[in-house]
């Protein structure tokens, strides 16, 4: 084989371990630790809502990073040269902008609903293409009154089998506190998913979105605004 060939098969094979790493959804959320981090191979997306902050870290190299700005008190604009309306003709009504694109949009029903159904099934590919990896939830309640706590750990008892057969791989333990109030969660739970699959979906939603049809809607929507 030429070196073309011996290219194309490392570029191939390396194509295939590229889609066939999986991806995980890991989520931390404790006392000390609030996480939600999305790693591919050795890349991780991490927001941070301990410290608000957002970074992207390679291993365990933190190779950027930036806090969350706080939000800014609304003010109040007021707009300056504000065009007087047009006037129409004597004995002629112009609609209202809103009631043209609300027409518009009316009329392009079919073209509006295959879109959403496309997002929808996109969205639900995408949802069912991620499993349940591990999990670990700990829940630390007192109600305040040892008579209800006591019921509610009843309650949790009874339930439990239900979720360890739908999800078995999840593992949910209850701390019951009959001495005072409180309410603490602590999870650890990974999700994990293969991006080929979400690559498949994605070209499916692409090769079915009307795209024409929204192409004619949008051009139709900016020429009601003139």
């Amino acid at each position: 084989m030429g070196i073309l060939a011996w290219i194309g098969i490392v570029v191939l094979g390396s194509l295939v371990l590229l889609l066939a790493a999986p991806l995980r959804l890991r989520l931390r959320w404790h006392e000390q630790q609030r996480l939600l981090s999305l790693r591919y191979l050795t890349v991780a997306f991490e927001l941070d809502f301990a410290h608000r902050c957002h970074r992207i870290s390679l291993m365990s190299w933190v190779l950027f990073t930036k806090p969350w700005a706080a939000p800014e008190p609304l003010q109040d604009r007021r707009t300056e040269n504000v065009s007087p309306a047009r006037s129409s003709p004597p004995g002629e009504r112009t609609p209202p902008r809103s009631l043209k694109k609300l027409n518009l949009l009316w009329r392009s029903r079919s073209t509006l609903r295959r879109a959403l159904l496309v997002l929808v099934r996109l969205a639900a590919r995408l949802v069912r293409s991620w499993h349940l990896e591990r999990g670990d939830i700990r829940i630390a309640a007192g109600l305040g009154d040892p008579a209800r706590t006591g019921v509610a750990t009843g309650c949790f008892y009874s339930l439990l089998p239900i979720f360890r057969n739908h999800i078995p791989g999840l593992h949910i333990g209850w701390q019951p506190c009959f001495d005072r109030t409180v309410w603490e969660v602590e999870a650890h739970i990974v999700l994990r998913a293969l991006p080929g699959r979400l690559v498949y979906h994605g070209i499916q939603a692409v090769a079915s979105w009307p795209w024409r049809e929204m192409r004619r809607l949008r051009a139709n929507l900016a020429g009601s605004g003139r």
